[in-house]
């Protein structure tokens, strides 16, 4: 990428040669309108940069010079300058600046040379769904899209598009209004933005050969992103997508990093499951909801055996192995709606909601089996497992814990690797399948 600066000053040409160059672009310097005419005729500039006063000629008639020639029609040129006459900025935008930056503010020339090369320099990475039911314009504009970066999937429906935006993941969609077909550009426009979860986030630039006021409003109003008409010019199609999906991909990483500080927040980082705080937050709502709804819960505390003998005999890192395996284990065997936690050390907490004790205890027994069959780094590892369900008069979560924890203690008390089941008002009862 090239850069043209037209500069009397040597000191401004240092410091826009050390900018643009620190930008990622190559930086040709010239002191003189005719220098820079001359030059931009041998060479091919992606941007140009000229002083608000030069020697030979007065900035307007370069400019004019410049975009005279039919590859400079809509090259960036930025004017910097020390002169805030309204007058002179106003016949300087007319005569095809693109944007006057002041002299004395260094920082927002260095940001303009940095906007300006990353804008030129950088491929529109997007995946984008197109819908348009002419051929030849379809042609045409996937043209553009390939040549800007992006991967296009182009659908001459409605109805194919939207069964593609559901199965796939898109950076934007780019449709015309007037389809053929049942569905039409507003009713894409509407499907996109009461589509599930993160797909209604994603931008939609709607198409159309008409500039009506009214039918734009209205699409604005359905909840279209942008509205540009055909035929389209090539840059203020780039250019608008281009914002559309800076924002959405800006987003996404945003959203991506409060879903890692989330995890972070709430997840044992080992094992993956709940932590001990989210147990202690989440746990609570459980419980109220199957008293509110009135149905049943369960709960199992599962504790390893013997695992101290394992970071003893084997190391904490094979510990970490079997920890990790079983953690990845209990998720797996558990269902969405229900809650894995690691308590801490080699202790899991599992509650079981619409699961009543008989189910429950089927459940633990498998469960009992499929770790003695996991074998984690070679090891035969079994658990005890305490098993307790809600009761009828309403408790909070410590004391369910306690009854689950106490049926635990049983279980290692009585032989280990076994399912001990307590309910309240009744005896300590163990259950083990050899």
């Amino acid at each position: 990428m090239n850069g043209l600066v037209i500069e009397p000053s040597k000191m401004y040409q240092q410091l826009l040669s050390q900018m643009i160059t620190a930008a990622g672009a190559t930086c040709f310097m010239v002191s003189s309108g005719s220098e820079g005419v001359k030059l931009a005729q041998q060479k091919v500039f992606d941007f140009v940069f000229i002083a608000g006063q030069i020697d030979d000629m007065d900035s307007a008639k370069f400019i004019h010079k410049l975009r005279s020639v039919s590859r400079y029609e809509k090259t960036p040129i930025m004017m910097i300058t020390s002169n805030n006459d309204e007058s002179i900025r106003k016949e300087s935008f007319r005569s095809g600046i693109t944007e006057i930056l002041s002299k004395d503010n260094l920082p927002a020339i260095e940001r303009g040379v940095n906007t300006l090369v990353n804008s030129v320099q950088q491929k529109l990475r997007a995946k984008v769904l197109y819908i348009e039911d002419s051929k030849s314009i379809g042609q045409l504009t996937m043209g553009i899209m390939d040549d800007a970066g992006m991967d296009v999937d182009w659908f001459d429906n409605a109805e194919e598009a939207m069964e593609s935006f559901h199965n796939n993941d898109y950076d934007i969609v780019v449709t015309d209004i007037e389809l053929a077909g049942k569905m039409t550009g507003f009713g894409v426009v509407n499907a996109v933005k009461n589509a599930e979860g993160f797909k209604k986030r994603i931008p939609v630039l709607a198409v159309s050969g008409s500039d009506d006021y009214v039918r734009r409003v209205e699409l604005l109003k359905q909840g279209a992103n942008d509205f540009i008409t055909k035929p389209t010019q090539e840059d203020e199609l780039i250019a608008r997508m281009k914002n559309l999906v800076t924002t959405k991909q800006l987003f996404d990483q945003v959203q991506e990093q409060q879903d890692k500080l989330y995890e972070m927040a709430t997840k044992d980082s080992l094992t993956g499951c709940f932590n001990r705080h989210s147990l202690a937050e989440f746990a609570p709502k459980y419980l109220s909801e199957a008293y509110r709804f009135k149905t049943s819960l369960s709960m199992m505390v599962i504790d390893l055996d013997h695992f101290k003998l394992v970071n003893d005999n084997h190391g904490h890192a094979v510990g970490d192995i079997v920890l990790k395996e079983t953690g990845e284990l209990l998720q797996s065997f558990c269902r969405e709606e229900d809650m894995v936690a690691r308590f801490g050390g080699e202790e899991f907490v599992v509650i079981l909601g619409h699961c009543d004790l008989d189910n429950a205890k089927t459940k633990a027994e498998r469960l009992r089996k499929s770790l003695m069959a996991l074998k984690p780094h070679g090891l035969t590892v079994t658990a005890s497992i305490g098993l307790t369900t809600l009761p009828e008069e309403v408790v909070g979560f410590d004391d369910l814990f306690k009854m689950a924890d106490a049926a635990v203690y049983e279980a290692k008390e009585t032989g280990r690797n076994r399912v001990c089941v307590n309910t309240q008002g009744h005896e300590l009862q163990c259950e083990h399948v050899a």
